[in-house]
C-alpha cells in the first residue's frame, strides 16, 4: 500500500479533549473573576500613584502577574490524551509500527505525520515517528535524518513531561517520558557523548519502571526495562559478587516475555529481542 492510501486518521474521540483548556463554564468564571479583579486592582493602582506610594505600586503589579500567571496555569496545562479510548490511534499506531518493521519508512512516516496533525498534544506521534526514523538510519547506516529525530524525540519527551507534571498518576504519561530519554541515550551514546547518554539512560529506566509502578498495565514498558537489566547483568557480570551489581538476567528475561505477552505495542520488538537474548545463551534452537 502506497503512503497515500494509507486511510486518513481522525483523532477525534466522543469526549474530545479541549487541548489544554478546561471547561468553557470555568473559562467563563476565570474570565469574570479576573475583569472584576483587574478592575479593582487598576483603581487601586491609579490611587496610589497620586500618593505617590512605590512599595504599594510595586507590590500591585506583582498582584496583577500572579492572577495571569495563575490563571494561565489552570486554563492551559497539558490535557493527558485518551490512551484507552482512542481506537482510531491505537490502529494507526499498530500500522505504523507493522510498516517500520518491514522497512516500509515512507508509510510509516505517513502515518505518524498524520496522527501528529490530528493531534499536537499527543506525544505517541512524535516517539513512533522519531522510532521510525531511528530504525531506518540504524538498518540502512545513513544518519542524514538525524536533526529529524532529535526534534521529534526532543518533542516527546517535552510533551510527556508535561503531561506527568498535570497528571501524576499517567502510567503512560511515563512510559513516553521515559521511552523518549532513552531512545535520546542511545543516539548521544552513538555520538560518543558516552555520559551524558549514560545519564539519560538512567533517568529513562526510572521513568519506565514510574509507569509500572503508577500503572501496572502498561506491559511496553517491561521491554525496556526487562532489556536493560538483562544486558546490564550480561556486561558486568565479572563483578556480580559486588553488591551494586547483582545479577539480573532472569528477571530481565521475565519481563521481557511479559512484554512480548502482553503488550499494547511492543510485541514484536519484544520477539526480536528474545531471539538475541536466547542467542546470547546459547539456545540455538530456541532462537
Amino acid at each position: 500500500m502506497s503512503a497515500k492510501n494509507v486511510p486518513s486518521l481522525r483523532f477525534v474521540p466522543r469526549d474530545s479533549p479541549r487541548k489544554g483548556l478546561v471547561s468553557l463554564g470555568k473559562i467563563s468564571y476565570f474570565v469574570w473573576v479576573e475583569s472584576i479583579a483587574f478592575t479593582f486592582i487598576l483603581q487601586v493602582f491609579q490611587f496610589m500613584k497620586k500618593i505617590n506610594f512605590r512599595i504599594a505600586q510595586k507590590r500591585i503589579l506583582q498582584i496583577i502577574i500572579f492572577i495571569f500567571l495563575t490563571n494561565g496555569a489552570v486554563l492551559f496545562s497539558a490535557d493527558s490524551p485518551h490512551w484507552e479510548k482512542n481506537r482510531v490511534a491505537d490502529s494507526a499506531i499498530k500500522r505504523g509500527i507493522d510498516a517500520t518493521i518491514l522497512q516500509h519508512y515512507s508509510r510509516a512516516y505517513s502515518i505518524f505525520d498524520s496522527l501528529i496533525a490530528r493531534s499536537p498534544g499527543d506525544p505517541r506521534g512524535y516517539f513512533y515517528k522519531a522510532a521510525a526514523i531511528h530504525s531506518k538510519m540504524m538498518d540502512l547506516e545513513d544518519y542524514g535524518e538525524e536533526a529529524d529525530f532529535v526534534r521529534f524525540i526532543q518533542r516527546t519527551m517535552h510533551l510527556s513531561n508535561a503531561i506527568v507534571r498535570d497528571h501524576p498518576l499517567d502510567g503512560w504519561g511515563y512510559f513516553y517520558a521515559g521511552s523518549g530519554y532513552s531512545y535520546f541515550s542511545l543516539y548521544l551514546i552513538h555520538e560518543k557523548k558516552y555520559f551524558k547518554g549514560l545519564r539519560l539512560a538512567q533517568k529513562g529506566i526510572g521513568l519506565l519502571k514510574k509507569a509500572v509502578s503508577t500503572d501496572s498495565t502498561v506491559f511496553d514498558a517491561y521491554l525496556g526495562i526487562g532489556t536493560y537489566e538483562y544486558w546490564r547483568s550480561r556486561k558486568t557480570k565479572l563483578l556480580k559478587w559486588l553488591p551494586i551489581f547483582p545479577d539480573r538476567t532472569k528477571d530481565g528475561l521475565r519481563k521481557i516475555k511479559l512484554a512480548f505477552k502482553k503488550s499494547r505495542y511492543a510485541r514484536a520488538v519484544s520477539l526480536n529481542e528474545l531471539i538475541w537474548v536466547e542467542i546470547d545463551q546459547e539456545n540455538w534452537k530456541a532462537a
